[in-house]
């Protein structure tokens, strides 16, 4: 993933524009171009406001900056508490472009609020606990890749949504504030996310068996193909392609792995050159369960490991019948219950405390020590091949709390249970 640094830019337009806080007839804009030398990094940084009333932007000009799917990184201090700030992204003109950003530092119930822009309409993107004070300094991370918005801050993911009316499109990209908005940008990254193609997994020769249940792996990166429950036969399956990537602070970087059989355990060696970390996962069988844990982490380079994940783990998967099921807890506010046929493929992963999948023969579910509070399970519905199934994985997990002590590493069980009493029913 190539770093397009802002020393490639050439110009910086200030935009100011009329508006109010909801959808307008039309936005004007004036330009005022004013020409930097970027090349010294200590001009990467940046002041803007506006008045009541109008928005002010900066746009990164220059055709390298012509990109759709992008990261974006940046250090942000708020000169005052309104917010009211975000990055403008597929910039064509004064009627075409994109803007995401915390409109709203606290509602009466202490949420801060992320939109979802564009010059005549707005949609709310989600709320977070996270807020934006006066010369209070963060680190945000923002994401597009698709139609799916990915937000982080002080390297905490607070929001991933898919916006289905995103429809990005490569143009220019740089920084707006409105209606009051003020801040002080500095330490601004950019990173053009190209597509990867993902690749069917290949079974490993090497099974983890028990008396109760056999596990295949894949061969190239540590993940499940299939499970068969012993007793009956039943099996369930695992994942069916991937891009080979982990997720480190946000960013997805290809990784080498290598399966060994180790004792009763089977053990995955990875390697991420481009950041010099590498990290061992892990898997043994207890019963019914298969568990895993990442051990062996080091980092010989400059990057510290904040977060991890591994993207679209696919840890269990059921696909869609007359009988499967999907229900969901979302911690202690509602419980929700889908037929599998009843949902569309999403591009996007969702979150949840509890996730279960289930058919009349064998139920699945997933416990993670992920501690995003009440969002430790991912689900999604994928189709691949003309075959619909949903699945589950973990959340990705804190490494590195705000002290920058190691937190305990990642953890999981999968659980799985046949119809014990096979009575044909869930009870």
């Amino acid at each position: 993933m190539p770093l397009l640094r802002f020393y490639r830019c050439y110009f910086i337009i200030f935009i100011t524009v009329l508006c109010s806080c909801h959808a307008v007839a039309q936005d004007l804009f004036s330009f005022v171009e004013k020409k930097f030398n970027l090349q010294n990094s200590a001009m990467n940084s940046y002041d803007i406001h506006s008045e009541k009333g109008k928005r002010t932007a900066i746009l990164f000009n220059g055709n390298a900056l012509k990109i759709k799917d992008f990261s974006i990184e940046f250090d942000v201090t708020p000169k005052n508490s309104q917010s009211k700030f975000g990055i403008i992204a597929s910039y064509q003109n004064s009627k075409d472009w994109l803007y995401i950003g915390c409109d709203s530092t606290s509602d009466v119930l202490t949420h801060s609020h992320w939109n979802l822009r564009r010059p005549h309409a707005k949609m709310l993107l989600d709320k977070d606990i996270v807020k934006f004070y006066k010369d209070f300094k963060r680190h945000v991370m923002i994401k597009l890749e698709g139609t799916v918005v990915t937000v982080y801050v002080d390297g905490e993911k607070i929001i991933q949504q898919q916006a289905d009316d995103l429809q990005t499109k490569a143009g220019s990209i740089g920084f707006m504030v409105h209606n009051g908005g003020a801040v002080h940008l500095a330490n601004v990254r950019l990173s053009e996310i190209k597509p990867r193609a993902e690749k069917e997994v290949t079974a490993l020769p090497i099974l983890l068996q028990n008396k109760e249940l056999e596990v295949t792996f894949a061969k190239e990166y540590p993940a499940v193909i299939q499970y068969t429950l012993l007793n009956r036969g039943v099996q369930v399956d695992g994942m069916q392609s991937n891009k080979r990537t982990f997720s480190i602070n946000g960013i997805e970087y290809q990784g080498i792995s290598i399966a060994k059989k180790q004792g009763e355990q089977l053990v995955y060696q990875t390697t991420l050159p481009q950041i010099k970390v590498s990290f061992d996962t892990e898997f043994s069988l207890q019963g019914k369960h298969l568990q895993m844990q990442v051990t062996n982490l080091k980092e010989t380079g400059t990057l510290k490991v904040k977060t991890l994940a591994f993207p679209n783990h696919d840890l269990v998967r059921i696909k869609q019948s007359p009988d499967a099921q999907l229900s969901i807890a979302h911690g202690a506010e509602k419980d929700e219950y889908f037929r599998l046929s009843a949902l569309v493929p999403n591009a996007s992963s969702k979150s949840a405390s509890i996730a279960i999948l289930n058919t009349k023969q064998v139920a699945a579910t997933i416990l993670s020590n992920s501690i995003y509070n009440a969002e430790q399970i991912r689900y999604r519905t994928i189709e691949h091949h003309g075959q619909q199934s949903t699945s589950l994985f973990s959340e990705e997990w804190i490494i590195r709390g705000i002290d920058r002590k190691i937190l305990p590493l990642p953890q999981l069980t999968v659980i799985l249970t046949e119809d014990s009493n096979q009575d044909g029913q869930v009870n």
